[in-house]
């Protein structure tokens, strides 16, 4: 069991909080936070209290998902590629 580990795939970066064990696995869902597309919760629903297509005392955060900014150097400049910054 790994808490508090940050795993990395090609478009997010995931800060696991609690082992996905300890959740029934039909009751997970995503859910978008601040800006769209940008920083996602992992919720679910604890073992033995999703019951009839709904959780009964609330879901939990098992983990946090933040997009990953790639960069990569041209002529000593650091280049974010991933998402631009909208003012």
């Amino acid at each position: 069991m790994t808490i508090g580990k940050i795993h990395y795939t090609k478009r997010y970066a995931r800060h696991r909080l609690q082992s996905p064990s300890r959740f029934d696995p039909r009751s997970f869902r995503t859910v978008d936070v601040g800006r769209k597309g940008h920083t996602k919760l992992i919720v679910a629903c604890p073992k033995g209290e999703y019951v009839g297509g709904r959780c009964r005392v609330g879901t939990q955060t098992q983990a946090i998902l933040y997009t990953r900014v790639k960069s990569h150097s041209r002529k000593g400049r650091r280049v974010r590629s991933y998402r631009r910054r909208v003012r």
